[in-house]
């Protein structure tokens, strides 16, 4: 069910097909849009990641049929690329959450994205299912997380995966120095 309202001012940003509901921290800097979990929206984030701001332009949308987003059933795939453009960005990076990877490997396809910043929704798999899982690649941050689609992200684009769930809640200072560093190093 959609919001009716958010504590956090944002806008309305026509992309197109739909209008997605965009709340941003700091106008300059490198670019990185948030992709909450589906089924949530971008309170999710609430203010934990304004410590990136000013050095990083954070940028929350909600997804299509999401939080105040227009309530459509559209697809994902492309909403990432038309809000960039939307933007007026041509490289950015991306930080995923849970199930919102899928949406950010699509998104690398599109283009512009320069890296992804990946946070898991619960622990990785050990054991021997993450052995018999993980495929051998030759991007060893990739092998970490076996339900990624490690083949369809582009091998431009850098890939940081973060190993604790819900790291920017819990572990808020060093997990912003970890990605602001990525994003940053990344960018150059």
């Amino acid at each position: 069910m959609p919001l009716t309202e958010s504590p956090h001012e944002g806008r309305l940003v026509d992309i197109g097909d739909t209008r997605l509901f965009v709340v941003e921290r700091g106008q300059e800097g490198y670019p990185l849009i948030c992709l909450h979990a589906l089924g949530r929206d971008h309170w999710m984030f609430a203010d934990y990641l304004d410590g990136l701001a000013p050095e990083i332009r954070v940028i929350l949308p909600d997804l299509r049929g999401h939080g105040m987003s227009d309530p459509d059933g559209g697809l994902l795939g492309d909403d990432v690329r038309r809000l960039a453009d939307a933007l007026e960005l041509d490289r950015y990076a991306l930080l995923a959450h849970g199930s919102a990877e899928v949406v950010a490997v699509a998104s690398a396809r599109a283009g512009g994205v320069t890296h992804l910043v990946l946070l898991p929704d619960g622990p990785r798999p050990e054991g021997e299912y993450a052995r018999r899982t993980a495929p051998a690649v030759e991007r060893p941050e990739l092998a970490a997380n076996p339900s990624l689609p490690h083949e369809a992200i582009p091998p431009g684009v850098r890939v940081y995966r973060e190993d604790e769930p819900y790291a920017f809640v819990h572990d808020q200072d060093a997990f912003l120095q970890r990605v602001r560093d990525f994003v940053l190093t990344a960018s150059g």
